[in-house]
Parts: C-alpha cells; sequence; structure tokens
C-alpha cells in the first residue's frame, strides 16, 4: 500500500513539476524517472493501492521500463517521459480530471510512458526491408 506520507510527498514533487516545461534532454534517466514515479503516486495512487501495488513495486516498474527502451535517437525513455508528462498535463489541466476514473488515468499514464518499449527507431520499410521479426 501507498502510505500518506508518501502521497503527500509525491504532491509536492509534481506541484513543483506542474507548470515547469522540463528539459528532458538535460535531465537523467534517474530524474525522470523519480518523476514518472511522483506523478504515478500522486495522481494514481488510489488505484496503486487498489490493486495493492506497493511503492517499491511501481518504483522497481518504471526503472525496468526505463532499461527497456533502445537508446535510439527519437524512440527512446526520454521521448516515452515526454509522452507521459505531457498526457499528465492534459488530463490535469482539463476537465479529463474529473471525467475519467482513476483507472482509467492509471491506465493512460502507464500506456504513455510504456508505449514505444523495445522500439528500433526504424520505419516499417527499414523493417521490411531488414527482413525483421518485427515486421
Amino acid at each position: 500500500m501507498i502510505g500518506e506520507s508518501r502521497i503527500v510527498s509525491a504532491c509536492k514533487e509534481t506541484g513543483k513539476i506542474f507548470n515547469e516545461r522540463i528539459d528532458i534532454f538535460n535531465k537523467s534517466k534517474d530524474s525522470l524517472c523519480k518523476y514518472t514515479v511522483s506523478i504515478l503516486i500522486a495522481v494514481c495512487h488510489e488505484s496503486l493501492n487498489a490493486f495493492k501495488i506497493s511503492y517499491l513495486q511501481i518504483k522497481n516498474f518504471i526503472y525496468y521500463v526505463s532499461k527497456l527502451y533502445k537508446n535510439n535517437h527519437f524512440h527512446s525513455f526520454y521521448h516515452a517521459f515526454n509522452v507521459f508528462h505531457s498526457l499528465w498535463l492534459i488530463i490535469e489541466k482539463s476537465q479529463l480530471k474529473n471525467i475519467l476514473y482513476n483507472d482509467e488515468k492509471f491506465a493512460i499514464l502507464i500506456a504513455a510512458i510504456c508505449h514505444d518499449v523495445g522500439h528500433t527507431g526504424n520505419n516499417n520499410e527499414i523493417e521490411k526491408l531488414l527482413n525483421s521479426n518485427i515486421y
């Protein structure tokens, strides 16, 4: 379970980055992972607790996901965090905050951070020409 003090701490952290334009390329992957965990706890603590996902489990999951991203020019963890952060801001600054259920917010944010895991950085035509396994 995510404890009250962890939720308060995460809310304070997300408050710091709510209006901040994050230059992701000047942040370490570790910093982006920490931001991701803080946002997930602040926004999705009810879902995390309902699914019995602990702080350590969500933290380890996010760090594991970050390692699954290949180091390519676009489809990297930096891009994934940018998509995640953008969706979080869209949800928080629009009526979606009041329309979406907590589980839906959680699903959207997890999908955002995971959406390009393992992407080679190539488009479909290149993968086809290479006879790759993913095409």
